[in-house]
């Protein structure tokens, strides 16, 4: 297997460093089994990329908590990413944080605090499903004059109405 570089002092690197280190790794780490890279490890530069963007580059990773990584997903739903997208960040990020711990470049706070944050469940958050505007309008209650003229046989609703409901909801 490949071996990341050794690992030094904790928690003396930033996140920004922390994430250039886990890049590099990843780039060689995902490998199909003929040897071929994947393209897994470009998955994980938009995904780190962004919690930086919300954590702040030169903040330390030993301080990352599960309060805000549940803020940052929070942020991804106010997006208006899916809830799919968002579970994968939130794995992403997990993975992130235990392979800093395993290689000693964070402490294992982190990892515990990773592991209490639960992923974002069906019509439980504010992040949009994979489902079709029609079909998600039926079954939630954010949407029910639409889902009403929905049933009264109106084939197609603007994508204006939707977003306007969904804005009048928030």
């Amino acid at each position: 297997m490949h071996e990341p570089t050794a690992p030094c002092a904790l928690n003396t690197h930033t996140l920004g460093e922390l994430t250039a280190l886990f890049l590099t790794h990843a780039a060689s780490y995902y490998r199909r089994r003929d040897g071929s890279p994947s393209r897994e490890h470009l998955n994980y530069q938009p995904t780190l990329k962004r919690f930086e963007t919300f954590a702040g580059t030169s903040s330390a990773p030993s301080k990352i908590n599960r309060h805000q990584v549940r803020a940052w997903m929070d942020q991804l739903a106010a997006e208006e990413l899916t809830r799919s997208y968002i579970n994968s960040c939130l794995g992403r990020l997990r993975r992130f944080v235990r392979w800093g711990a395993d290689l000693e470049y964070i402490d294992l706070k982190p990892v515990t605090e990773m592991s209490l944050v639960k992923q974002l469940q069906p019509f439980r958050s504010r992040a949009i499903s994979q489902a079709t505007p029609a079909t998600s309008l039926i079954f939630t209650d954010l949407h029910a004059r639409t889902a009403c003229r929905l049933r009264a046989g109106e084939q197609t609703v603007a994508p204006n109405a939707v977003n306007s409901a969904r804005q009048q909801t928030l």
